[in-house]
């Protein structure tokens, strides 16, 4: 047999017998491209846009190279393929050309090298849907980069900054960053002081901060030649008081609102308005007189007068009280005025009270209610004032609930209490009274002296006062007439049940279409829920599920054990299927007529559904160890179908040697096994 090269090395590996006097050579060449696969670095020189990375058979070739180091001038972007497309390779790669490099072995997808840059990279093999990964990016690796390596290796030092040449980056700080950034030397003032020498500076903006310790600017220059407002308003001739008057809103109004006379007039003129917003100077009168004498009367005031009239000098003297209607009280007292004013204490108005005051005082917050505290007058709201009134809710008084007003307003309730474990019970017409609790009250239950029933149709049909039966669940022995010692618990357990007794069921649908079968027992859902024979024991959901003749009235499937999920799952009766006994979650379900059998293990299966006389342990999964029992060789089992391991006894052997194939119509009994293909003695 000729060589062949191995998968992804292509080393020559050689058949005994072949190559005489050859293999040093051969190991040789095979332990140079181990040592390139483990430690080499080749470099490839690009010349061109596309390159062949070949692996030759039995030859050490480029793609061998642990390492590869592309390098040249390919003059554009290089496609390397890695060939043939059916090994898997990986790669350190390293690109030094100018251009990217691109590694690829079909269409599955590629890596691109770019420029200056490393990786790592690994090739599927996979024939024309190869794949070529880039492994550091996978890992979170940085790519290697030469921009990258000249920044590593720029200065850390404090306030530099990385600037692109045009070429590289660079790092500059101080007057060389700031020219980079386009900054003339007013950047660099201190923070606190700037100091502007000669020259101009135009279009300077100020933007918080304060400007101090300048010379005051002169007027000349455009300032106030000041430091302070006073002195400024001074320098320029409008000082208040002095040069202008001071703001005065009345006089700002009054010039505002009248048109004043530009011209002085005549010595004794006065202003005077013509109406329409004018002043105008004008006389005051045209003649001159004397007042000879002066009379004074009270009128009707109140008042009297006397002294009067007065020529020359003298006192009028006034008496009497000015009347409300003057402006007066009209009376001499107090308590005269108050009365003649309307503000009688008591009568018009409320005399004066501290109390009153302090309530005055209160805040009128929407719900406040205004309560003595002992000392004052204070407010409350909401829980305190409800203290104060003995109407605290949960101590005082039950709060609020619509659901117990509307009880209470529907039912009359008892005045007096009633005897211990009594419970309240409606008439029908709206009175509750205290009356001894019975099991017949409730909507859903039953209880005849005998038998009780707990659940919507639980013991629906029970005919009898003796019958001792018990039903838990909805419909639960809902047929039940005369059958007796039942137990029923679960929604539909024994649901068909009539003159059946002594039977046991827990669990949904448990026993459900027995009628008249007797001494049974179903524990769990839907446990022997089509059984319809008698002495029957069925643990485990859905155990026994059939159990009978599906759906015949016919009583079947009687004298079985079934205990697991589905144990027995099948059994159909028609008369047989009885004295079975399976144990393990699914043991014995295919069994339907098979009689005789004990089945132990996790869906262990006897030999076949109408199996008899069987004993099986094992699981579905594990050795099966079955005895079929006494029999003749003519009536065994086929050895394929119960498997190795299988065993029994003959009374028919021909012969008793050990392991020999077991023929019949003899008359030795002989133990014998089951190899898979044949019975042997043994």
């Amino acid at each position: 047999m000729a060589s062949n090269p191995s998968q992804n090395l292509a080393l020559e590996l050689m058949t005994t017998g072949e190559k005489s006097g050859q293999w040093g050579d051969i190991t040789n060449v095979n332990m140079q491209i181990i040592d390139r696969a483990t430690k080499g670095v080749g470099t490839i020189t690009l010349t061109t846009t596309s390159y062949s990375l070949d692996t030759d058979d039995y030859t050490a070739s480029e793609g061998h190279y642990a390492v590869l180091v592309f390098a040249g001038t390919p003059g554009g972007t290089c496609t390397v393929t890695i060939n043939p497309n059916d090994q898997q390779k990986v790669f350190i790669v390293r690109n030094t050309t100018p251009s990217s490099v691109v590694l690829t072995q079909g269409s599955g997808g590629n890596v691109t090298v770019a420029s200056g840059e490393a990786t790592i990279v690994y090739a599927t093999g996979s024939g024309s849907g190869s794949t070529v990964v880039d492994i550091a990016s996978l890992f979170g690796f940085q790519a290697s980069s030469t921009t990258l390596t000249d920044i590593s290796g720029l200065s850390v030092t404090d306030g530099n900054f990385i600037v692109g040449n045009g070429s590289t980056w660079v790092a500059e700080s101080g007057a060389t960053a700031r020219t980079s950034l386009g900054l003339g030397t007013i950047a660099t003032q201190d923070s606190s002081s700037v100091s502007i020498t000669g020259g101009s500076v135009s279009s300077v903006s100020i933007t918080g901060g304060s400007v101090s310790g300048i010379t005051d600017l002169a007027i000349a220059d455009g300032g106030t030649g000041a430091s302070t407002a006073s002195a400024a308003r001074t320098n320029l001739g409008v000082a208040i008081g002095t040069d202008v008057l001071a703001y005065d809103s009345n006089l700002q109004s009054f010039v505002s609102t009248f048109t004043l006379p530009t011209t002085d007039s005549t010595n004794g003129y006065v202003l005077s308005t013509d109406g329409a917003g004018n002043l105008v100077f004008a006389a005051t009168g045209t003649g001159d007189g004397s007042v000879t004498s002066v009379a004074v009367s009270g009128g009707t005031t109140g008042l009297t007068t006397s002294g009067g009239p007065i020529t020359t000098s003298g006192t009028i003297t006034l008496s009497g009280t000015l009347n409300v209607a003057n402006g007066g009280t009209g009376a001499t007292t107090d308590s005269g005025a108050r009365t003649a004013l309307g503000l009688a204490i008591g009568t018009d108005v409320q005399a004066y009270d501290a109390d009153l005051t302090t309530i005055a005082g209160l805040a009128k917050t929407d719900g406040n209610f205004i309560v003595g505290n002992g000392t004052a007058w204070t407010v409350e709201s909401g829980a305190t004032a409800r203290t104060s009134l003995g109407l605290a809710i949960g101590t005082d008084v039950l709060a609020y609930d619509s659901n117990l007003q509307s009880f209470v307003t529907a039912f009359t309730l008892p005045t007096s209490d009633g005897t211990a474990d009594q419970v309240l019970s409606t008439n029908g017409s709206g009175t509750l009274s205290f009356s001894s609790l019975d099991i017949n009250n409730l909507s859903d239950g039953y209880y005849d002296g005998s038998s009780l029933g707990l659940g919507s149709g639980a013991l629906a049909n029970d005919n009898g006062t003796t019958n001792q039966n018990t039903a838990v669940g909805k419909d639960a022995l809902t047929s039940v007439t005369s059958g007796s010692f039942n137990t029923s618990v679960g929604s539909n357990s024994c649901n068909s049940i009539t003159t059946g007794s002594n039977n046991t069921a827990i669990g949904f649908n448990t026993l459900d279409y027995i009628a008249s079968g007797t001494g049974n027992t179903a524990i769990g859902s839907e446990a022997g829920i089509y059984a319809r024979g008698s002495s029957n024991t069925f643990v485990g959901h859905k155990a026994g599920y059939y159990a009978s003749t599906l759906f015949s009235s016919e009583p079947a499937a009687t004298h079985n054990t079934a205990v697991g999920f589905q144990a027995l799952y099948g059994l159909a009766g028609s008369g047989d299927g009885y004295f079975n006994t399976a144990v393990g979650s699914q043991a014995g379900a295919t069994i339907t007529t098979g009689y005789n059998n004990v089945v132990i293990g996790y869906n262990a299966q006897a030999s076949s559904s109408t199996a008899t006389n069987e004993i099986t342990i094992g699981s579905a999964s594990q050795k099966v160890v079955r005895f079929p029992g006494t029999t003749t060789v003519s009536a065994l089992p086929s050895a394929s179908t119960v498997g190795a391991g299988a065993r029994a006894f003959v009374t028919d052997a021909t012969a008793t040697t050990f392991a020999s194939v077991v023929a019949g119509s003899g008359s030795n009994g002989v133990p014998v096994y089951s190899d898979g293909t044949n019975w042997r003695i043994g």
